[in-house]
């Protein structure tokens, strides 16, 4: 049996950890989706609505690359996560988008995550989507047991400074991991949607672009849970999106710390939550004006060029402000 997984969103650029080794154990081929690419995004754009964000666009195109290759899509109808807290609108709508934008039956595994009504989580959506295609209890106890335990394992090796982006691919193709190679003049800190600074086609290669230019990059995916909580509870009022909260608390922690040069917000175009978080980020870097802080907006039409110049401009300034304050 073949079951595939788009490369994109939170269930690749989070869960693949999770979702691989759930299926992996119970002896499943998973099928993911070729890195974005120029044809793939294209063919996501044409698929659906002109409003979309940029990861939307994406998605569309990473589900149509496993038509007909796969006998069922794992894509998971995500409303909560966590209590009190939701995901994205258009995350929840996304199995529904993706019959009436791709195809009508088209092959979906698409259970409930709703922790906010008690239906579990990731975990659960995993279970479920198992026992539809009549895995027993015994085999999918054992399967969730592995899962658990390589999100847990990626998590960890998150928070000790291990590239996210190098570990997945390590995980995907089961090779050992390799460190990235950067720089050591700058501590540079980017925070975002995993699934747009992570995938180095839409982000037009941001993470790689700032070592090359001699940075030290760490995102908020190396910020642990207790932290992020921490810094939330000394706001008014926290975000109700569940990635908007991790961003937020996650600049709020970076901006703080002495040895971090400076700050980066990737965001997409016309995503509602992020132009919302945009102005409450803006509003910590005013209360810790010590530490720069620069915004990229990205889409389908950002150049690689105009990206260059607003990363060489913001990395000039911070090492001129390094240079004056190590003349006193």
């Amino acid at each position: 049996m073949r079951i595939g997984l788009p490369r994109t969103l939170i269930l690749y650029y989070r869960y693949l950890p999770l979702i691989a080794a759930f299926f992996r154990r119970l002896g499943v081929d998973l099928v993911i989706s070729p890195p974005s690419n120029k044809e793939l995004v294209a063919r996501g754009i044409a698929s659906t609505v002109d409003d979309a964000c940029l990861p939307l666009k994406v998605t569309f195109g990473h589900i149509r690359a496993l038509v007909g290759i796969t006998d069922y899509i794992f894509l998971p109808r995500l409303v909560s996560l966590e209590p009190g807290s939701s995901l994205c609108p258009k995350f929840i709508g996304l199995p529904d988008m993706a019959k009436s934008c791709v195809a009508v039956d088209l092959p979906l595994l698409s259970p409930v995550a709703d922790v906010n009504k008690g239906k579990g989580g990731v975990l659960e959506t995993l279970s479920e989507a198992a026992r539809e295609l009549g895995y027993g209890p015994e085999e999918i106890d054992i399967a969730l047991g592995a899962a658990e335990g390589a999100q847990a394992e990626y998590r960890a090796a998150c928070i000790q400074g291990k590239d996210p982006e190098a570990l997945l691919r390590s995980i995907e193709s089961e090779k050992p991991y390799v460190h990235p190679e950067e720089g050591n003049e700058l501590e540079l800190r980017v925070i975002g949607r995993s699934y747009l600074i992570f995938d180095p086609f839409i982000s037009l290669e941001l993470l790689g672009k700032l070592r090359a230019m001699d940075c030290r990059v760490l995102t908020h995916e190396s910020v642990d849970h207790q932290t992020l909580d921490r810094e939330l509870g000394s706001l008014k009022r926290p975000p109700y999106w569940t990635l908007s909260r991790e961003i937020l608390g996650a600049a709020s922690y970076f901006m703080r710390q002495a040895e971090v040069d400076g700050v980066v917000f990737a965001l997409p175009f016309q995503c509602g939550p992020a132009s919302m978080l945009q102005t409450l980020v803006e509003a910590i870097a005013v209360k810790h004006r010590q530490t720069p802080y620069t915004a990229v907006v990205l889409d389908e039409h950002t150049g690689e060029a105009g990206l260059m110049t607003r990363l060489e401009a913001f990395l000039d300034m911070i090492r001129r402000r390094k240079a004056k304050r190590a003349e006193g």
